[in-house]
C-alpha cells in the first residue's frame, strides 16, 4: 500500500555555531520558501538552538542526534 505521508520537497539544512543575533531573521526569511528546516549546531554557548527551535527548526547538536 502506498504512503500517504507528504515528504519534504525542500529542506533548509544550515550549520551554525554562535549565531543568535541572526539565526532567527535568517529562518524566518527561508519559512515561506522551505518545507523544512534543519539546523546543526556546531557547539554555541549562546541561545542560537533555542531561537532555532522556537522558529521551527529541527535542532541537531554536533555529535549528537536529531531533536525537535
Amino acid at each position: 500500500m502506498p504512503s500517504t505521508r507528504h515528504a519534504p520537497r525542500l529542506t533548509l539544512v544550515i550549520i551554525v555555531r554562535e549565531e543568535a543575533a541572526q539565526i532567527g531573521v535568517c529562518l524566518e526569511s527561508a519559512r515561506a520558501l522551505v518545507d523544512a528546516m534543519i539546523v546543526l549546531d556546531t557547539g554555541s554557548h549562546d541561545e542560537t538552538v533555542a531561537i532555532a527551535k522556537a522558529a521551527g527548526a529541527v535542532c541537531a547538536q554536533a555529535g549528537r542526534r536529531l531533536g525537535v
